[in-house]
């Protein structure tokens, strides 16, 4: 069965640092990748899809930063309810991502996947749903934790092992993003610190410089429909 998180998740959203920290640095990601490969016009919404939006914050602050049409996924009955309460401007399903037939007739211009894939037994049949729903030259922005952190995290007693599944890595992530067809324009590993330290973005971009990747918790892949 998928890994399903609760009410307890969106409570320690807004208490624990560390996942205070994880919702900021991925949502900055989203609301990057919005601003560098999305065109933004003036005359219409962006219209975005989040599965897995969980209790919905990550919408919301996609939506202090632009105009958006937005629609969220979520699974978790008390999230869902939580989503609806923050995001009351978009419409939220309390549904499963892999079965989104009611949507087959719309587009979107962004589709967010942050956090979700490691908690689905086989991701598949999600990813080709965002395949399909995507709009031409729409793009979709995935997280997911980096496995060997991951597993060092669930050792020591941080994670509890049965909220994930199998983990990807950057080179699955990427072959799964072209085998549906979409071209990954960025690939890469964040988050050096996982309750935040100062910095950090720069000091990231001087790890990658020096091959050193791998000391990053999160994977991130931002890939374009451009058939």
């Amino acid at each position: 069965m998928d890994g399903i998180l609760d009410k307890k998740y969106s409570e320690g959203r807004n208490t624990k640092r560390s996942l205070k920290y994880r919702l900021w640095r991925r949502s900055n990601e989203v609301i990057r990748a919005i601003s560098q490969y999305t065109n933004q016009s003036k005359k219409r919404k962006i219209r975005i899809l989040d599965l897995g939006c969980a209790d919905g914050l990550m919408i919301k602050k996609v939506s202090n930063c632009f105009d958006i049409e937005s629609v969220g996924i979520e699974l978790a009955k008390d999230l869902y309810e939580l989503a609806k309460k923050n995001c009351p401007e978009s419409r939220i399903y309390n549904c499963d991502i892999k079965n989104l037939e009611f949507l087959e007739k719309e587009k979107f211009d962004v589709i967010i996947c942050t956090a979700v894939l490691e908690h689905l037994e086989n991701p598949v049949f999600a990813l080709k749903n965002i395949e399909n729903l995507l709009s031409k030259n729409g793009i979709t922005v995935w997280t997911v934790p980096d496995p060997f952190w991951e597993n060092v995290a669930t050792f020591v007693g941080h994670l509890e092992e049965e909220q994930h599944h199998h983990i990807p890595n950057l080179k699955d992530l990427k072959n799964l993003a072209t085998k549906i067809n979409l071209e990954v324009i960025e690939a890469k590993k964040f988050m050096f610190s996982p309750i935040g330290f100062p910095y950090e973005i720069i000091i990231e971009k001087f790890l990658r410089k020096l091959s050193l990747s791998f000391l990053m918790a999160n994977q991130l892949v931002i890939a374009k429909k451009i058939t």
